[in-house]
């Protein structure tokens, strides 16, 4: 339970303004999916430019584990760009 900024009384999770006086409540946002979905989207790019250079390149990572890697990076940004629409639906 949060208090209004204004007059002090108690507020409910679903309250956006104060019952007592009306004043707005300041609502806490959860940034954690947003974070988690851009570092995931990060993420793919680099693999999938590091499996791309792999074809090029003799050193470094062989194309197939930097596929697998890609692949699996592709289904964990999908993953988290749903889980930070949801949690942006909700609030």
């Amino acid at each position: 339970m949060t208090r209004c900024l204004a007059c002090n009384s108690l507020l409910t999770r679903g309250e956006e303004t104060c019952a007592q006086c009306g004043a707005r409540a300041l609502v806490k946002q959860t940034r954690l999916p947003q974070m988690i979905s851009r570092a995931a989207t990060l993420l793919f790019y680099l693999s999938l430019g590091m499996m791309l250079v792999s074809l090029f390149l003799p050193a470094g990572v062989s194309f197939i584990k930097g596929f697998l890697l890609t692949v699996a990076l592709l289904f964990l940004r999908r993953s988290a760009q749903d889980w930070a629409e949801k949690s942006a639906a909700r609030q």
